[in-house]
């Protein structure tokens, strides 16, 4: 008998209508011993495997969580996007038949290891830093294994790994990168000089952040999956590295990257307008 974690958002119904049909389905057929939890608990047992029931900020909150204990997660949508929790609730009780058969695979996804102040914070997207204030540019220094690397002057700058690069990273101009590609993602955000555009680093490489003394430096957050968010000044340094831990996220087999690209941004596709000129 497997053990299952079962962990939903307690903020969306839909999560909670998928949770009292998945345990109903598991009960009837007496092949795993069910825990669940809200995706607010500090600490998430060990289980043989996680069911994430959210959207991609439940798997964001899981991951951290999870990935040190080693646990693949099945993430079902419940959301509004469901890139990373790629199976839809009508396709969870097939996709968990498969699992509790072993007829399933995982795919690792790295993660940020971000250090403030000797706290350390894992994060599977991105690490930000920002101004707190949308009417302030802010200054920051970024090193690469303690070369300079550039100054950023304008809203903040992104370090994302692979699988963050299609969330905030994108928005900022950043590149869609493939989330097996061992990279870090580096993208200013609204740089005040166009010579400054994102690049991307080996995720070997240690990244670190510091807060200069400037005219408007002041009320900059440090914030980790959009979750975390910690207020950081010019006495303070931060740390990026890749943790010694990996997210195993269960795939869909009836999916891929790029057909999720496609299906939920509409990547690569040309317009309506022309394909009906074609």
């Amino acid at each position: 008998m497997k053990k299952i974690l079962v962990v939903y958002n307690p903020k969306k119904a839909e999560a909670a209508n998928a949770l009292k049909t998945l345990k109903k389905w598991l009960f009837a057929r007496k092949q795993a011993e069910v825990t669940s939890l809200s995706s607010d608990a500090k600490f998430l047992p060990k289980a043989d495997v996680c069911i994430s029931l959210g959207g991609d900020g439940t798997i964001l909150r899981v991951a951290r969580k999870i990935a040190p204990l080693g646990v693949p997660v099945l993430g079902v949508n419940v959301g509004s996007l469901g890139f990373l929790a790629e199976t839809d609730p009508h396709e969870m009780c097939a996709m968990i038949d498969k699992i509790l058969s072993g007829k399933f695979r995982t795919e690792e996804r790295i993660m940020l290891n971000v250090e403030l102040n000797g706290k350390q914070y894992p994060a599977l997207n991105d690490c930000v830093v920002r101004s707190s204030s949308s009417s302030r540019v802010i200054m920051v220094n970024v090193k690469v294994n303690n070369v300079p690397l550039a100054e950023y002057v304008g809203d903040g700058v992104i370090i994302s790994t692979p699988t963050g690069s299609t969330a905030y990273s994108l928005a900022a101009g950043g590149p869609i990168v493939t989330p097996k590609l061992p990279v870090f993602i580096v993208s200013p955000v609204c740089p005040h000089t166009l010579s400054q555009r994102p690049i991307i680093l080996s995720s070997d490489s240690s990244i670190q952040v510091e807060i200069p003394e400037y005219k408007s430096n002041r009320n900059i957050l440090l914030s980790i999956d959009g979750q975390d968010n910690c207020t950081v000044s010019s006495k303070d340094k931060i740390l990026i590295s890749k943790s010694r831990h990996k997210l195993k996220l269960i795939t869909n087999p009836g999916k891929g990257y790029f057909n999720i690209l496609r299906s939920k941004f509409n990547w690569g596709l040309l317009s309506d307008v022309r394909r009906t000129h074609r």
